[in-house]
């Protein structure tokens, strides 16, 4: 697009902002006063040049949106795959059968379970035996690790 054509395309877009800059106002009322003067003409042309600069920045900031958009769902698609992964190692531990609707109804019956407990009692007691058979995972895995750069 050649610079004439800028110009008059910016100018409308100026136009029709809601709340347009001090900048882009000075460049609507030096831009349709006839005749301008050397220094009105240099102004406007230092104007257009900082819009122009303006225009490159926020084209550069929005084509960069999409990109941070898919770089965070990435993120957090990973996040949420490790967590699976996780939960399913817990299932594994267990030599828990792999059912899905089986493990399911024991969540819900588990869930159930915290329903009707209300002093948080049954809830701390299976977490406490669940944290504990996690040390004794890791520190088994730790242990092995140990062994093999030992041997």
């Amino acid at each position: 697009m050649d610079l004439e054509t800028w110009i008059e395309a910016r100018i409308e877009y100026i136009k029709g902002l809601k709340a347009p800059s001090n900048t882009q106002r000075l460049i609507i009322h030096l831009y349709h006063r006839s005749p301008l003067t050397d220094t009105e003409t240099k102004q406007l042309n230092t104007l257009l040049s900082l819009e122009r600069i303006n225009e490159r920045k926020e084209n550069a900031s929005t084509a960069k949106i999409p990109k941070t958009i898919r770089t965070l769902k990435k993120e957090n698609h990973r996040a949420s795959t490790s967590e699976l992964k996780e939960l399913g190692s817990i299932v594994e531990l267990l030599h828990f059968e792999k059912d899905k609707g089986l493990l399911a109804g024991a969540l819900l019956y588990i869930l159930d379970q915290f329903k009707q407990d209300e002093s948080q009692d049954f809830k701390m007691s299976l977490k406490q035996r669940g944290d504990k058979l996690l040390l004794a995972q890791q520190e088994a895995r730790q242990a092995k690790r140990k062994n093999k750069l030992t041997s």
